[in-house]
């Protein structure tokens, strides 16, 4: 049998049968499967994106179906700039950035979602100003969840579950949520970026008018002061504290976190 690690220890790829295998607690793979189960479905209806298929659930393992030639968000970035100038790059980006919000936008339409076991956020996590009008969410909709296909550059989406550092499921949520995930992890700063600041808000500003369009929202300047005021209260790098020690590296810690939160307070004034 043919066999390697991927980059976590807890996963693994078969490349003979054409899996990827993944390992969890048995409460987040249940709910994975059935979120992936309802990211794949969606994914054939819709035509957007691609996910793909879980094949089998068992006890501490689910496996899915092997995708091949995709890529991180980041890594297209960074291969974008490079091999173009930055004003075609930026419109590039730009009309990838159009299509993840009408991606988002389809998930939390909870088209096809009936046979979901829902599952809501513990009821101290949000303000209670949040716990209200829930939607069909992704859960960890990060720059590390979307992927994009080498060959035709079509959007390939994910980890259909909420981060594994929290101790809870969950699959209903303030539509906000996800787009303050996506957002947070977009503009995580580095030492070594091929793409600026500037770039990054121009791109999430994109990112938000297509998913308000896609959603059909009628009241806009309300949802973009709740997203504002949700950006504030909920980014990863407030909810994270207490859960992932940003101080174990020294730079990561002192210098980009808190130049990453800066950016997000600023785009969330401009929003």
């Amino acid at each position: 049998m043919s066999v390697k690690r991927n980059n976590s220890s807890e996963n693994r790829i078969d490349q003979e049968k054409g899996l990827f295998i993944k390992k969890a607690p048995q409460d987040k793979l249940n709910n994975e499967y059935q979120m992936s189960s309802y990211g794949y479905e969606l994914s054939q209806n819709s035509k957007l994106f691609q996910s793909p298929k879980p094949i089998v659930l068992s006890k501490g393992e689910l496996s899915f179906e092997l995708l091949k030639d995709i890529s991180p968000l980041r890594s297209f970035f960074i291969k974008t700039i490079k091999e173009n100038s930055t004003k075609e790059a930026l419109r590039i980006l730009k009309s990838h950035f159009v299509q993840l919000g009408k991606v988002l936008a389809d998930i939390h339409s909870g088209e096809n979602s009936n046979g979901l076991e829902k599952k809501a956020f513990p009821s101290d996590f949000f303000n209670s100003k949040w716990n209200q009008d829930d939607v069909t969410i992704h859960g960890d909709f990060t720059t590390n969840n979307v992927l994009f296909n080498s060959n035709n550059e079509g959007i390939t989406i994910i980890d259909w579950s909420i981060s594994p550092i929290f101790d809870f499921v969950a699959n209903q949520g303030p539509r906000y949520w996800d787009i303050t995930v996506f957002l947070s992890s977009l503009f995580l700063s580095s030492i070594k970026t091929y793409f600026k600041t500037e770039i990054r808000v121009e791109l999430a500003k994109v990112f938000i008018e297509s998913y308000i369009e896609a959603s059909n929202i009628k009241e806009v300047l309300e949802f973009k002061r709740n997203l504002s005021e949700f950006l504030l209260e909920y980014h990863l790098y407030k909810v994270y504290k207490g859960k992932i020690d940003f101080n174990d590296s020294l730079i990561m810690g002192q210098i980009l976190i808190p130049k990453t939160i800066k950016t997000l307070k600023q785009l969330a004034k401009s929003i």
